[in-house]
C-alpha cells in the first residue's frame, strides 16, 4: 500500500531522506560565478560533453567528482541537452552558409525572417527590433531553411 505523507518545509530550508531519515538542511545559496558553481556542484553523472567521437560521458564509470572550472566548462547536463547543443552548432553553420554573406542588422528598422519556437511550435515569422538567432533577408531564404533542417531545428528547438 502507498501512502502519501505532507511535509512543510521551513523558509530557507530543503528537505532530505538520508538513511530512511528526512532531515531538514539549510538550502546552498545560488552560485554568482562559474567559479562558486564549480566549487559546490561536483560533475554529476549524467553530464555529457561533444568531442570528435561523438557524445560522451563526462565520469565513465566514476560516478562524481569535483567539477575543475577550467577542463569541465564544456560539459552539459544531460545527453539531451548535448544533443540540442550539437543540433545548434550544426544549424549556425549551415545559417551562415544560407545567408551567403547577409548579415542582420539590428539597430534598423527593415524586416529580417527568423525561425522561431513559439508555444513549442516552430514556425517562421517577421522580426524588425529584436535579434533572432535563425534569421535570414528574405521569407523564402527562411522558409527553405525551415523545410530543410526542421529535424535539427527541433532537436535544438529549447536553445532558439
Amino acid at each position: 500500500m502507498k501512502q502519501t505523507i505532507e511535509i512543510e518545509v521551513p523558509e530557507g530550508k530543503m528537505a532530505v531522506l538520508e538513511n530512511n531519515l528526512l532531515k531538514f538542511i539549510d538550502k546552498p545559496a545560488m552560485p554568482k560565478t562559474w567559479s562558486e558553481f564549480c566549487k559546490v556542484h561536483p560533475v554529476q553523472s549524467t553530464e555529457t560533453f561533444i568531442n570528435s567521437s561523438g557524445i560522451l560521458c563526462a565520469t565513465g564509470s566514476f560516478g562524481n567528482y569535483p567539477r575543475d572550472e577550467y577542463f569541465d566548462a564544456n560539459y552539459l547536463p544531460t545527453q539531451e541537452a548535448a544533443e540540442a547543443h550539437l543540433a545548434l552548432m550544426q544549424l549556425h553553420q549551415l545559417r551562415d552558409y544560407y545567408r551567403q554573406g547577409w548579415a542582420p542588422n539590428w539597430s534598423d528598422n527593415n524586416s529580417k525572417w527568423g525561425i522561431f519556437n513559439r508555444r513549442n511550435e516552430i514556425r517562421v515569422q517577421p522580426i524588425i527590433n529584436r535579434a533572432g538567432f535563425l534569421s535570414f533577408q528574405t521569407e523564402e531564404i527562411a522558409e527553405e531553411f525551415l523545410k530543410n533542417f526542421r529535424d535539427l531545428i527541433e532537436q535544438a528547438k529549447d536553445l532558439i
